[in-house]
């Protein structure tokens, strides 16, 4: 019985006894919290864990009717207008645009890409779409393709590839080509998205 006791006054001196409660308390429906490489998240009660901020980018071209000529056949050519403003600001948070350029930011690694365009063409005629990155002299796969019907007919096509190894200050550019140089189409109207994935 003595070595019971004994063993007893020793469980506090071994921090065998001590209860350990949680340090965070959930009194209201979300709360916010940091740690390594999130910046701003929350989570609610129901346990789900939101980002409140995301690396990403959204840039358009509103409905329009812009004609786009092509010079050669099965040449990519740089997706823009007469004046390189096609392409408008929806969001931009890591990369940003200028004259239908887009530039990388602080932040370079692998991102996830969506380019899709709406267009009237010729009848019979394809057409491919694809990220291309200058900087690098790399195109992403797997570019978009579509055969358009002729005028009044609108189509689409979209591509949506992984862009990997992404430096800060690299320039991407939309890049279309046709099997048929006299095959011009009508833009009318086009929209771009990315975001971040991993360094």
């Amino acid at each position: 019985m003595k070595y019971l006791a004994f063993i007893l006054l020793l469980l506090p001196f071994l921090g065998i006894s001590q209860i350990y409660t949680p340090q965070v308390k959930i009194t209201d429906t979300t709360f916010d919290f940091q740690f390594e490489g999130v910046t701003k998240a929350a989570i609610d009660s129901s346990g789900i864990i939101r980002s409140k901020s995301a690396i990403h980018a959204n840039f358009f071209c509103p409905d329009s009717t812009i004609s786009y000529s092509f010079t050669t056949d099965d040449v990519w050519q740089k997706l823009t207008n007469d004046y390189d403003s096609l392409y408008s600001t929806g969001e931009e948070d890591g990369i940003t645009i200028n004259y239908d350029t887009l530039i990388v930011g602080s932040i370079g690694g692998d991102w996830d890409g969506f380019v899709k365009l709406n267009f009237e063409g010729s009848n019979g005629v394809t057409y491919k779409i694809r990220f291309f990155n200058i900087t690098q002299s790399v195109g992403y796969p797997v570019g978009g393709a579509e055969t358009a019907r002729g005028s009044g007919n609108l189509v689409k096509m979209f591509s949506s590839p992984y862009i990997y190894n992404l430096n800060p200050g690299d320039k991407i550019i939309i890049q279309v080509q046709t099997d048929n140089d006299s095959g011009d189409i009508t833009i009318r109207s086009s929209n771009i998205k990315l975001y971040y994935i991993h360094d």
